[in-house]
């Protein structure tokens, strides 16, 4: 299996224990490393054959910005099952 890495994902959100943090927000920075067959793309040169990371990149700032989770951990769980829907994420 092949990886992608997105690294430096910059998102505003609202998560957090204590309530200034649930009321102001904060910033954070997601960092992904996406497990991948990169065999058909490396051959085609074609989009339709990989991820759009893009999309995985909106999700992401989704996710952040529209959670409000205690931890980090939940947010992070969210953002794994999400990206896992995506048809060629192992």
């Amino acid at each position: 299996m092949d990886s992608i890495s997105i690294t430096g994902i910059r998102c505003y959100g609202y998560i957090g224990f204590f309530p200034e943090e649930k009321v102001l927000g904060q910033w954070f920075e997601v960092d992904l490393t996406i497990g991948l067959d990169l065999n058909a793309a490396s051959k085609s040169d074609a989009l339709e054959d990989t991820v759009d990371y893009s999309s995985i990149i909106n999700t992401v700032q989704k996710l952040v910005k529209n959670s409000k989770f205690a931890l980090l951990e939940k947010v992070a769980d969210a953002i794994a099952t999400a990206i896992l829907q995506e048809p060629l994420v192992q």
